[in-house]
């Protein structure tokens, strides 16, 4: 119960969390694009309030940062590792900017009700339904588990696609690399209804796809090949 007064009052104390984000959102972006190009497209599908739930490919530790950059005037709450949370310093960092912690493994029924309470107050959630950083740079299969949000509550999702993070970050390189571009691109809103109007698995499949279209959009607009088995 505890928890979840927590995160209540994290959402109504928007005096101070709003412009908390937006520093931190700003400052983490400029780092980002001082080091790499970044080129946001179709930033303007994302609303300016309603609930809404943004559904990403996961490329690398940038992917937070990038999708701020491209969110403009629409604060947005994410999931981090709860092990994040540990460092004083980073965990205060990263509490400040509305992330709430979840443990890695089994479904963390704790971390679910945060992000429910969040959507009631019609704010803004990403979402990395392939539940960890991708191996490869291509989109792994969607974990059903975030279904249950968009079907429990009346948030439409934004899909949306980064491309050239990986390159710049990828697993198991402990700094992130220079130079490269990086791309990220926004879909046209999805409606909660027609989510809604399909099953579990087909709807996880929609999204999946339109997801991978603009990847693939992205990948194009970067000059690059159009990625196989993605």
């Amino acid at each position: 119960m505890s928890n979840e007064k927590n995160i209540e009052s994290r959402v109504k104390f928007q005096w101070w969390r709003k412009p908390m984000w937006y520093i931190g959102s700003t400052l983490s972006g400029w780092w980002v694009r001082s080091q790499n190009k970044v080129t946001v497209w179709n930033w303007k599908n994302i609303p300016l309030e309603g609930a809404t739930i943004v559904v990403c490919n996961h490329q690398s530790y940038l992917d937070p940062i990038l999708l701020g950059i491209g969110s403009r005037k629409r604060p947005f709450w994410s999931l981090a590792r709860s092990g994040l949370f540990e460092n004083k310093f980073f965990g205060l960092l990263i509490k400040l900017l509305s992330a709430i912690p979840v443990e890695q493994g089994d479904g963390d029924i704790k971390a679910m009700r945060d992000c429910l309470e969040v959507l009631k107050h019609n704010e803004a959630l990403i979402l990395f339904p392939e539940g960890a950083r991708c191996e490869d740079g291509k989109i792994a299969p969607f974990e059903p588990g975030f279904m249950l949000l968009v079907k429990r509550t009346k948030a439409n999702v934004i899909p949306a696609a980064i491309e050239g993070a990986f390159d710049v970050w990828p697993r198991g390189q402990k700094k992130p690399s220079k130079g490269k571009h990086i791309g990220v691109n926004f879909g046209q809103p999805i409606s909660n209804e027609e989510i809604c109007s399909m099953k579990g698995k087909q709807a996880t499949k929609f999204i999946q796809e339109k997801v991978e279209e603009l990847f693939q959009d992205a990948r194009v607009k970067l000059g690059k090949a159009p990625s196989q088995d993605s």
